[in-house]
């Protein structure tokens, strides 16, 4: 060392002012660090000058990561594999949870389920104390606000459903029909939805362009109807009515099945609820006519389930072929059938404590299911969707003086013309909330466990592809404001399968 000189280190070759050759300054001194390396020779492992870029970010001020990617020939990450300082809030927020282990994260929710329970509200500092204390949680506030992200909370206005929530009844119906419907997911079961919804006349916008001071100019035509207006008319709330009824399957409306039915009553006499029009009898003719053609759809589809009465004698036969149950070739269709149901009952049949007249006859004579949503839970159900596009798209082609049959024509076009595509994506959203809901179910079991046994859970993390270094992090600092790290997502749902 004391026989270095000044020239045995390189020189800028550049004249920019100093204000502007950061990245030059910041290369002259990893470099001249190598040339400090070599003349060390031996004895450099015994300094600080043997890591390189370790001396540079040390020199420099830098993080040794954003050395390394300064540095021609560094070896690179993947392309597929992310800084955590690249990752976007939802991805940071899953990693930073996944280095929790499962007990810790059960018990975190557990915490937070038993202060809603107490009637309190979640306070992000006394549960960051705690997390310390009770689970040895060794990051800062920061770092615990994104591991409440990772783990699906969210800050925002409060949105409780207490009749869904609270209610056994309808919490039992809930377990029930997301039980059942797995299992028809899991067979590959061809879906359709129906329901009724209303429209009438006068749909038109109810927002637009106006002028900013509308009061103003409502009160100047209130003394000059030559005034200039305020803005465009008000699309009517309420009119003529007529009742639309459609079924909805994975392919689209099913054709046959849009109706419209149009309410005797005149508008001033008219009752919130519209089913002294869409009553039972209604329900049933309608019905009867849409299983058959929704069966015929299905079966074209490849997706055939137990035979029914309606089936061959052959077709019977070889469903139970298929199915390794006996039979013998001299038995009638009649004694064929019977035998059919025999094996499907044994082998868990289709449970019910309540059987429909409708149910029933469509199961047996057209081989659907009826799977009913249980109360209070239209969002799982895919058609409710199609009813809000239908209505956005008739208010925004419409005007205040459209009669009920403009808008009766306008219904049916819209519903006609809906994609398999659009009908597609409408069954995936219902399946995906309906996916999040057993998730929270298996979560609650799993925090239930934690207590009981907590030595023989597995601690295992299943986390996204993607690599870090120990020394990538995130500032830990409780200056930060916790709400830059809170989403809000706001989403905007009875059902047949055919088995």
């Amino acid at each position: 060392m004391a026989n270095l000189s000044n020239d045995d280190f390189k020189k800028i070759g550049t004249n920019k002012d100093v204000s502007n050759c950061g990245l030059e300054i910041f290369a002259q001194i990893r470099e001249n660090l190598e040339i400090l390396k070599k003349i060390l020779g031996p004895d450099s492992p015994y300094t600080i000058f043997n890591g390189v870029n370790r001396a540079t970010a040390m020199l420099t001020g830098f993080h040794r990561s954003t050395v390394a990617r300064h540095v021609s020939g560094t070896i690179r990450r993947p392309n597929d594999d992310k800084l955590l300082v690249k990752l976007n809030k939802t991805e940071k927020a899953r990693h930073i949870t996944s280095k929790l282990s499962i007990p810790q994260r059960a018990l975190l929710m557990k915490r937070i389920h038993e202060i809603w329970r107490e009637k309190k509200y979640v306070q992000v500092e006394s549960l960051w104390e705690w997390a310390k204390s009770s689970i040895s949680f060794q990051h800062g506030k920061t770092y615990f606000l994104l591991t409440l992200k990772g783990l699906g909370f969210v800050f925002g206005k409060l949105n409780s459903m207490t009749v869904v929530e609270e209610r056994p009844d309808i919490a039992k119906l809930r377990v029930e029909y997301l039980n059942k419907k797995k299992e028809l997911d899991d067979e590959n079961a061809f879906f359709a939805a129906f329901d009724e919804t209303w429209v009438h006349d006068g749909m038109a916008p109810t927002s637009g362009w106006q002028h900013q001071n509308t009061t103003m100019y409502k009160k100047a035509r209130m003394v000059d109807v030559e005034s200039a207006q305020s803005g465009p008319d008000k699309g009517k709330e309420r009119g003529k009515r007529g009742i639309v009824l459609a079924v909805l399957t994975e392919d689209g409306v099913l054709k046959g099945s849009e109706k419209i039915l149009v309410d005797g009553d005149d508008e001033k006499n008219q009752k919130a609820d519209y089913h002294g029009v869409m009553n039972s009898a209604q329900f049933k003719e309608h019905m009867l006519k849409c299983i058959p053609l929704f069966a015929h759809l299905a079966a074209s589809k490849g997706r055939k389930g137990p035979p029914t009465q309606s089936n061959s004698k052959q077709e019977i036969r070889d469903w139970l072929q298929k199915n390794g149950v006996p039979f013998s070739m001299t038995e009638k269709k009649k004694d064929l059938w019977t035998i059919a149901q025999e094996f499907v009952r044994r082998n868990g049949g289709r449970k019910a404590f309540t059987v429909y007249e409708l149910d029933a006859w469509a199961d047996e004579v057209e081989g659907v299911t009826i799977l009913r949503l249980p109360p209070y839970h239209c969002f799982w159900n895919p058609i409710e969707f199609l009813w809000a596009r239908m209505k956005k798209e008739i208010r925004g082609m419409g005007t205040i003086t459209d009669s009920l049959p403009t808008v009766r024509d306008r219904a049916l076009s819209i519903l006609r013309e809906f994609t398999s595509t659009d009908a597609a994506a409408l069954f995936r959203h219902t399946r995906q909330s309906e996916g999040d809901v057993r998730n929270m179910l298996e979560e609650r079991e799993m925090v239930e466990e934690v207590d009981d046994n907590e030595s023989e859970m597995n601690e295992d993390v299943v986390a996204t592809r993607i690599h870090f270094s120990d020394s990538d992090d995130i500032s830990t600092s409780d200056d930060d404001n916790h709400e830059d790290y809170w989403d809000s997502d706001n989403d905007d749902g009875a059902g047949t399968s055919n088995t």
